[in-house]
């Protein structure tokens, strides 16, 4: 069952990577989005877009804002936000904590 120490260090920096390398491409996913709406694209034209070759505007905007390890290492340890599964339970929350007493 428990495996030697070497082997869990190595699983553990293995998902540590996996996890970072994640947050990167998603964080460079949203900045392509946000420059090409920022440049005056449709929703719509996004998918297409995104296949054709870089320019050079884009590739300037990408390295004007490019994380750095440190923000990369924040964001991989970020706890996830937890989902509202009733609505109408944080409604009548809200409501009886702003009740007058």
């Amino acid at each position: 069952m428990t495996e030697p120490k070497a082997e869990l260090q190595r699983r553990l920096i293995d998902h540590k990577v996996a996890k970072m390398t994640s947050v990167r491409d998603q964080y460079n996913g949203q900045l392509q989005e946000l420059f090409f709406l920022q440049t005056g694209g449709s929703m719509m034209e996004l998918t297409s877009w995104r296949r054709r070759r870089p320019n050079k505007p884009l590739d300037n905007f990408m390295a004007d804002n490019q994380l750095d390890d440190e923000d990369i290492a924040t964001l991989a340890n970020e706890p996830k936000r937890q989902k509202i599964d009733d609505p109408e339970k944080t409604v009548a929350a809200t409501t009886t904590a702003a009740a007058p007493s």
